[in-house]
């Protein structure tokens, strides 16, 4: 084989490598934890600082930021079966999610800035309440029962 046709394969395998590394770490970044179920108004997913209108049965990632206006109700299903409602001009971060029963991996940690919510946990609440927390500007909320409202006023 020539030199040059060693070069060009070469070439490809190490840019194939390349791909398969990159697609590896991109698809690592966008784990699918729920589902959008209702929409009412405004409402939004911000993934990626791209700010998406949601709409029902959208994808919901980790990390993703579900975000509604002043006439915005939002509604979402997580993997678990938690249930999220969101009200209007609310802020909500999915921060931390992992439900693995075999594996005992259990988290739910989201992250409320503003707005009012209301929250039935579901399965991960069930099999280990102290893994569900929900943060808020003054403090963070530890999840003992199956059904609570947060509410964040602006500041």
């Amino acid at each position: 084989m020539s030199r040059a046709k060693y070069k060009i394969i070469s070439l490809g395998f190490l840019g194939i490598i390349i791909l398969l590394m990159l697609a590896t770490s991109a698809g690592a970044e966008e784990i699918v934890i729920g589902s959008v179920r209702n929409v009412k108004g405004a409402a939004f997913l911000v993934r990626n600082k791209q700010i998406i209108p949601a709409k029902p049965n959208q994808q919901i990632m980790l990390n993703d930021i579900l975000r509604t206006g002043p006439d915005g109700s939002l509604g979402v299903i997580l993997r678990d079966d938690t249930v999220l409602s969101l009200g209007p001009n609310s802020d909500f971060s999915l921060d931390e999610f992992a439900f693995s029963p075999v594996e005992d991996k259990l988290s739910l940690v989201g992250k409320m800035t503003r707005g009012t919510a209301t929250f039935l946990t579901g399965k991960i609440g069930q099999m280990r309440p102290e893994a569900v927390r929900v943060k808020t500007p003054n403090g963070t909320i530890g999840v003992r029962g199956t059904q609570f409202l947060v509410q964040v006023n602006d500041q």
